[in-house]
């Protein structure tokens, strides 16, 4: 075996540059293919289930405002591991 720790190592090993280019490539449609089908789902079963839960009528915005609301929060999530890997490396590294 190689003894490589990702795809994209493998294919360089294997295939060299265009190897690489074309696993990377696959790996990144492959996420965006995966968020845009969780974006659908959410998109479609989050409405539902928030007009049950706070018994709201429907409203055509209510939508819009989840899938915001999902994107937000998703996001702050990460930018507060990033930071927070952030600090922790600078604490350490001293």
């Amino acid at each position: 075996m190689c003894r490589r720790k990702s795809f994209e190592f493998v294919a360089y090993h294997a295939f060299g540059v265009t190897g690489k280019l074309l696993v990377e490539l696959g790996v990144i449609g492959f996420l965006m293919g995966t968020s845009v089908a969780f974006f659908v789902v959410i998109g479609d079963l989050a409405p539902t289930i928030v007009e049950k839960l706070f018994q709201l009528e429907y409203n055509e915005h209510l939508r819009t405002f989840v899938l915001l609301g999902k994107v937000f929060f998703t996001v702050h999530k990460f930018r507060a591991a990033v930071f927070s890997q952030k600090i922790l490396e600078t604490t350490t590294s001293h």
